[in-house]
C-alpha cells in the first residue's frame, strides 16, 4: 500500500507541474520560425521562453503582461508551451452562441452576432486589398458619411442611376454643360436660357 501511496503522490504532483498560469514579461518580435515569449510563472517568478499555441488560422504576437497558461509538455518545465488569454480588457456582454475576434488594446474586432448579422468594428482605418477582383453580391448597399473617392476608371453598368444631390461637379476634363439659368453666348449674342426641357435623364 505505501509503494501505490508514494506512486500515486508522485503522479499527482506531476500532474500539478503540468499545467501553470503565469504573465508575459517580454513579448516576442514574432520573426523567426516558431513564435515565442518570454514569460514568468510561479512563485518566485521564474522566467522563460515559451512558444505560444494558437488555433490553426488564428495567429497573436502577445502583449507584455497578458496572462498565459502555461504547460510543461511530457512533464518537462524545458519544453515549454503557452495559450495567452485576457480577462480584465475581453470584449463582454456577448449573447449565447455569439463569436468576436478583435485586438482588446484597440477595441477593432469582428463580431458574429445571434442574429446572423456580421459588425466590423474599427477606430482607424480598414484597409481591403486582393490582387484579384472584389466582387460584392447583396440587395442595398448603403454608404453614410464622408467622401467616396475612386483613383483610376470606374464603369458603370446600370439600367437606371438615380443622382439626389445639391451640387453635381464633373470635373474641368470635359466640355462645358448649359443650365437652365445660366448666361451663354451664341455667335455674337448672349444671353440667359429661360426655358428647358422636361427630360430629367441623360
Amino acid at each position: 500500500m505505501e509503494a501505490i501511496y508514494q506512486c500515486l503522490k508522485r503522479f499527482s504532483i506531476n500532474i500539478r507541474n503540468i499545467v501553470k498560469r503565469g504573465y508575459v514579461s517580454l513579448a516576442g518580435d514574432d520573426s523567426g520560425p516558431y513564435n515565442l515569449t518570454q514569460i514568468s510563472y510561479s512563485v518566485p517568478d521564474k522566467t522563460a521562453n515559451a512558444e505560444v499555441i494558437n488555433p490553426y488560422g488564428l495567429y497573436s504576437n502577445l502583449p507584455n503582461g497578458i496572462q498565459v497558461l502555461f504547460f510543461a509538455v511530457n512533464n518537462d518545465e524545458e519544453n515549454r508551451a503557452c495559450i495567452g488569454y485576457s480577462q480584465d480588457d475581453r470584449f463582454k456582454n456577448l449573447k449565447e452562441g455569439e463569436v468576436l475576434i478583435g485586438n482588446p488594446q484597440t477595441q477593432a474586432y469582428v463580431k458574429f452576432d445571434a442574429d446572423g448579422n456580421i459588425e466590423i468594428q474599427s477606430a482607424a482605418e480598414i484597409n481591403i486589398k486582393a490582387s484579384g477582383e472584389i466582387n460584392i453580391d447583396a440587395g442595398d448597399i448603403n454608404i453614410e458619411n464622408g467622401t467616396i473617392n475612386v483613383t483610376g476608371d470606374a464603369e458603370l453598368n446600370a439600367n437606371n442611376v438615380n443622382v439626389n444631390a445639391t451640387k453635381v461637379n464633373l470635373g474641368s476634363g470635359g466640355a462645358r454643360i448649359a443650365r437652365l439659368g445660366d448666361q451663354v453666348t451664341v455667335g455674337a449674342s448672349t444671353g440667359t436660357i429661360t426655358s428647358a426641357g422636361t427630360n430629367t435623364s441623360i
